[in-house]
């Protein structure tokens, strides 16, 4: 009976089950015996499994019911993230490629916190401010006033509002249990909409590297996206706060400012 109450972390190379390529079960299993794991681990209530081999993108799929099993749902991780895309990509100043994955994800490493029989995964990403896992953007991007064609640098958020703008956000490692809201110049937060659908800067990456030495793998649908419609707003700066919180609890914020000037 004691062991009903032990944490099970199962460690695997292949995934045990993803929704990389298809959400209709059973063609998303990995694990050709899925079936007969589970009736392993019948006796169990608290179970984690973490696997690789996927290079493109990261879920965290819940198993429940819907997959045949009925003790406690638990998560099936697919940690892409710490091997990064086949490390390609552009090389920085060590010669190191950037290893970007498909779905926008950097490439990290993650923590695990234990706390009795449960985990708490966290990932950090590998360059840059290790606390930051939120990746604020506007898509399409400003344009230039003078063009028809979005020509301004990918950091330059400065341009005129196109119709249908969204700010676009990738929740590093994220999944649809979490929750992001985001304020608009002061008011009050509001629920972004969690949104299976390609990250728009890699894709702007992608087609900067393409047919070069330094080039990305093509897109992949990611399983962290949140976005929300941009109002048409009036000429000047705008601030957008992003605040986020994971199905651990680890909670992130950004502050995302962009200009808008000459608005049709």
């Amino acid at each position: 009976m004691v062991a009903s109450f032990m944490l099970i972390s199962i460690i695997k190379h292949i995934p045990l089950i993803t929704y990389e390529h298809d959400r209709t079960f059973p063609s998303n299993i990995n694990t050709a015996n899925f079936n007969e794991l589970l009736k392993i681990l019948g006796r169990f209530q608290y179970i984690y499994t973490i696997s690789g081999h996927d290079t493109s993108n990261s879920w965290k799929v819940e198993v429940n019911h819907s997959h045949g099993w009925h003790g406690r749902p638990f998560i099936a991780h697919t940690l892409a993230e710490v091997r990064g895309n086949g490390w390609l990509g552009p090389r920085d100043d060590r010669g190191v490629r950037s290893a970007t994955m498909s779905d926008g994800n950097p490439n990290g490493y993650y923590l695990f916190h234990f706390e009795g029989n449960k985990v708490k995964p966290q990932f950090i990403p590998a360059v840059g401010d290790p606390k930051n896992r939120l990746k604020v953007m506007l898509s399409p991007q400003l344009m230039d006033p003078d063009s028809t064609i979005q020509t301004r640098p990918l950091k330059l958020d400065r341009g005129m509002q196109a119709d249908n703008t969204f700010v676009v956000v990738n929740f590093f490692d994220g999944g649809e249990r979490d929750k992001v809201t985001i304020s608009l110049d002061g008011k009050a937060p509001l629920i972004m909409k969690y949104t299976e659908r390609t990250d728009p800067s890699y894709i702007n990456q992608y087609n900067k590297y393409k047919d070069t030495h330094d080039s990305f793998p093509p897109a992949v649908v990611s399983s962290h996206i949140w976005q929300f419609a941009l109002p048409l707003l009036n000429p000047g700066l705008h601030t957008a706060i992003v605040k986020a919180i994971d199905e651990f609890g680890f909670e992130y914020e950004e502050k995302f400012t962009f200009e808008i000037i000459n608005n049709r």
